[in-house]
């Protein structure tokens, strides 16, 4: 059980730190969504849309909540949900985490 409650700990501080690093980065996430030709209440609206309107710790609770329920928001890259991409890449992963687990234990039974 401690395990576990450590576990809970380190992926939340991960999970904060990694969201603080990309909400001081230099640049505007807006600005992928604002064009020229908007008019300053459709650019709020974005703003509103994307949650940008509020606190850094108001957005990362708002999407810490929606994590919780296995929803990680849209790529920035290429505007699509992202949990449809990590569970596509989720066996790769798993597969490579589990050779880099046995290989050394087999390894060292030789």
């Amino acid at each position: 059980m401690k395990k576990i409650v450590e576990l809970a700990v380190v992926l939340l501080l991960i999970s904060f730190f990694s969201f603080a690093v990309i909400y001081i980065a230099p640049g505007d996430i807006s600005s992928m969504y604002i064009s020229q030709e908007m008019t300053d209440e459709q650019k709020e609206a974005v703003l509103e849309h994307l949650g940008m309107d509020k606190s850094m710790p108001e957005q990362y609770l708002g999407w810490l909540k929606q994590a919780v329920k296995g929803d990680f928001g849209v790529s920035l890259a290429n505007r699509t949900s992202v949990t449809p991409q990590i569970l596509s890449r989720l066996p790769a992963t798993l597969l490579l985490m589990g050779t880099a687990l046995f290989c050394p234990l087999y390894l060292r039974s030789l």
